[in-house]
């Protein structure tokens, strides 16, 4: 399933926000871009988050866009593993928050997808990582990666809010252009009475009446403002929920499971950031 997220307040950037960070990480990531343009009663996020990307999949003779994902090295982006498969033709495309305004070049072919003992029955384990054919390059901080958790957190670091990424409906029709929600995290107990398959190790879930990703955003992000580093942490992954708003709470893998993060530290070769 795939779900589109909802958004509170429109922003253009050119310039990075000033970084007044209490602790260092591994490498620069998570960072955001200066708001330079407030759109009045708008609910679109342009160039704020360097780090988003989308999932293309080749259909016959043109590109669809099918799921969010994050930028995590170079040449990586995680996603949600349903999302993908082996038999068919993917493109990433970053750097562009109005998917109307992406030209053939923009979109760059993956190479190879790795996942993770992926359960279609389930949806547990709904991570993967796709190895992009050319590098990115963060120099001038238009796109760049976001941070991962440290080992040994767990849920234990779930906040009280997530912000979560996508591309929302606006009036029923898909806007096209890169929004945000701000949800709670609700109680895994209460969650696990909609979805009873769950696993509260490597699962949370977030829930706000009428706001959050309904379908047409999968693999998008689900993050965490770390004001000691001054950015952005990935803590889930958006895996599923109604295919449309309703009252049931959506489910994400939970990034800083130990496995997880084993999982993406071999399939990075250790490049990711993270907070020392």
């Amino acid at each position: 399933m795939c779900f589109p997220a909802l958004a509170f307040l429109a922003v253009a950037a050119s310039t990075c926000l000033p970084a007044l960070a209490e602790k260092a990480t591994t490498c620069p990531c998570g960072w955001i871009n200066q708001p330079t343009t407030n759109v009045i009663g708008g609910d679109d996020v342009n160039a704020q988050y360097p780090f988003m990307a989308t999932v293309y999949r080749k259909i016959s003779w043109k590109k669809e866009p099918i799921c969010g994902a994050t930028i995590i090295t170079s040449s990586k982006v995680i996603t949600a593993a349903h999302c993908v498969d082996e038999t068919s033709d993917y493109f990433v495309l970053v750097g562009v928050t109005d998917l109307s305004q992406a030209g053939p070049s923009d979109f760059i072919p993956v190479s190879d997808i790795e996942r993770y003992g992926f359960d279609k029955k389930t949806n547990r384990n709904d991570i993967a990582i796709l190895t992009l054919i050319t590098t990115l390059h963060f120099e001038d901080r238009k796109v760049g990666p976001v941070c991962l958790p440290n080992y040994g957190l767990g849920k234990e670091v779930l906040p009280n809010t997530v912000r979560i990424l996508g591309w929302a409906k606006a009036a029923h029709k898909l806007s096209g252009k890169l929004q945000r929600v701000d949800s709670h995290v609700v109680n895994i107990k209460e969650c696990m009475k909609e979805y009873p398959h769950i696993n509260e190790e490597k699962q949370f879930c977030t829930y706000d009446e009428g706001k959050g990703p309904i379908k047409g955003d999968s693999g998008g992000p689900a993050l965490w403002w770390d004001s000691e580093i001054m950015g952005y942490t990935l803590l889930g992954i958006v895996s599923m929920g109604p295919e449309q708003e309703s009252t049931m709470p959506i489910v994400h893998t939970l990034v800083p499971f130990t496995k997880y993060l084993e999982f993406i530290n071999v399939q990075t070769e250790g490049q990711i950031c993270t907070k020392f």
